[in-house]
């Protein structure tokens, strides 16, 4: 609450500077008042353009449509993350949401699209490798899975999710020692 007085103040005093608005919104979303937070990233926006924020209020649309299960809301998210992308082709963090929106629909062949051009832009991330096991899991292809996953784990070698991915790829290949070996 200190937090959010502070930024009001802010906002108060320089209306037209959007980082009042910026960190309201941020305090706002991890306090789950998501509703709030998009007001406050669509101001922030408009004041500078950053298209970091649409990313912002494309996800706090995106928590309420999971909150809500509404495929209206996410579809209102994915239209976010899908301007970002025709304006800046190469942002990796809006394909990786419209993956993740897509994924939420059962979008699921896109979903892997989106995913696979976030990897050409944010190689590193391995949640996005992990996401692509798990779809390569959905599609009944655990060894491609593997590898997948093991590209997460090239990355970083103790990210847990990538553990699992791979011990449910080896439980689908019915290859139990190794899958408790993960």
């Amino acid at each position: 609450d200190e937090a959010k007085k502070c930024y009001e103040d802010a906002i108060n005093l320089e209306p037209e500077n959007e980082q009042g608005y910026r960190y309201m919104a941020d305090v706002l979303f991890e306090q789950e008042e998501y509703e709030e937070s998009i007001k406050f990233y669509q101001k922030a926006w408009e004041l500078s353009k950053d298209n970091a924020m649409l990313i912002e209020k494309g996800m706090a649309i995106k928590k309420i449509a999971n909150k809500e299960k509404s495929k209206e809301k996410l579809n209102e998210a994915l239209e976010i993350f899908e301007e970002v992308i025709k304006n800046d082709v190469k942002n990796g963090n809006a394909w990786w949401e419209k993956a993740n929106c897509n994924w939420n629909l059962k979008n699921y062949k896109e979903s892997e699209k989106c995913c696979l051009e976030a990897c050409k832009l944010d190689p590193e991330n391995t949640q996005i490798w992990c996401d692509l096991g798990d779809l390569a899991i959905k599609r009944k292809s655990p060894d491609e899975a593997l590898l997948f996953f093991e590209k997460a784990l090239f990355y970083d070698e103790t990210y847990v999710n990538a553990h699992i991915g791979i011990a449910t790829a080896y439980r689908y290949l019915k290859q139990y020692s190794k899958s408790i070996q993960y």
